[in-house]
């Protein structure tokens, strides 16, 4: 008796009550005061708001990988966000990232798919260019070959080659073959 011992928190608070004065006689495990508490609730609601959070973050990542258009936030943060304007504060800037996250998704799907329509169209008028080409190739030769024609018959004796109106070749008689036809077409054309 008459010992004096001082007393302290491990984490420090705030005394809230004191239900002894000093100089008091107490007995063993007498409770003498009661903390007011305040750091650990700072720490709860620090913990916790640090929780949500994360609950929130899970919820937007979770859609975006499962590729949803919406977020499907979790029951429990709903309700806090009813009650919290913080708390539904930070959803909405959930919901806004994965919206922007969600255009640009679809911006580059969209990019992806109209590069694929590029590239058959691409293959498309390789082909015809390849086709065109070869058809080049072929009038070439069919160029080649009327030429040709042409200096052969050039080349007969009694006939020359003339042009017709629609371009082509025609053998071109002797003239005086020429004359010896007209008489005798004259001469059937009288009987």
């Amino acid at each position: 008796m008459g010992h004096n011992h001082a007393i302290q928190h491990p984490t420090g608070d705030q005394v809230a009550t004191l239900w002894v004065k000093e100089g008091d006689v107490v007995q063993t495990g007498t409770a003498l005061l009661q903390l007011g508490g305040q750091a650990q609730n700072v720490d709860l609601d620090l913990t916790e708001s640090h929780l949500l959070e994360i609950m929130a973050r899970r919820a937007r990542l979770l859609s975006e990988r499962d590729d949803r258009l919406s977020i499907e936030f979790d029951p429990v943060l709903q309700t806090k966000a009813a009650e919290d304007p913080d708390l539904q504060l930070m959803l909405q800037g959930q919901v806004q990232l994965f919206e922007t996250h969600l255009a640009y998704r679809l911006q580059t799907e969209k990019l992806h798919n109209q590069t694929a329509q590029m590239g058959l169209e691409i293959e498309g008028l390789s082909a015809q260019v390849q086709a065109t080409e070869r058809q080049l190739a072929l009038l070439g030769k069919e160029l080649v070959a009327q030429f040709s024609l042409k200096r052969q018959r050039a080349r007969r004796p009694g006939t020359a080659l003339r042009t017709s109106a629609a371009g082509g070749c025609a053998p071109r008689q002797d003239p005086a073959t020429s004359r010896q036809t007209r008489r005798s077409t004259n001469a059937a054309s009288r009987n």
